[in-house]
């Protein structure tokens, strides 16, 4: 019997052993202003970060959870990373003029794992927040077309950082070295 491929977020909760009903939405929608700028990342770099892209299912958008926190590399025809900043950031291109918004900025507060397009213009950003010392798994639900934000959490938390979703399976072609 064939069996239906896992989205982007049933790999995530998988991964994570979570559950579609673990999540509740947490405070209210929030419309946000963004501004649209070119997308700045040199053609070389876009190279590198252009398998972990994430499109939308028309192709009109992809997601980039990692160009600005991740040092890439090239070596001996491997992709490496020796690290990451501490702040992420989560841009969303538009793939006909390569201007680019970003949809969430995070310190140590927020983790973004991964994104899963449930429409062409409508985006969950999936990872996790700190919240009094826990890890709280968290889905940033984004509405492109009127830049609704809506935000879920889980009901259940974690004492430390799980594994890496990020760096273990969506970005596994990546060696990471100390």
């Amino acid at each position: 019997m064939p069996t239906k491929e896992l989205t982007e977020y049933g790999k995530w909760l998988e991964f994570h052993n979570l559950n579609h009903s673990d999540f509740t939405k947490f405070g209210d929608d929030v419309e946000k202003k963004v501004e649209w700028y070119p997308y700045d990342l040199n053609l070389e770099y876009q190279e590198l970060f252009k398998p972990f892209r994430l499109y939308s299912q028309d192709s009109s958008y992809f997601i980039d959870l990692d160009s600005y926190s991740l040092v890439l590399e090239k070596e001996n025809g491997k992709l490496i990373s020796y690290g990451s900043e501490i702040d992420r950031k989560v841009q969303v291109v538009k793939t006909n003029d390569s201007n680019a918004t970003t949809l969430l900025f995070c310190g140590t507060d927020c983790y973004p794992e991964t994104a899963n397009w449930l429409t062409d213009s409508t985006v969950e950003i999936l990872g996790f927040t700190l919240v009094d010392e826990r890890f709280v798994p968290t889905k940033w639900k984004i509405d492109l077309n009127n830049m609704l934000f809506t935000k879920y959490r889980a009901d259940k938390t974690f004492s430390k950082m799980p594994d890496s979703y990020m760096e273990l399976e969506r970005l596994k072609e990546i060696e990471f070295k100390e």
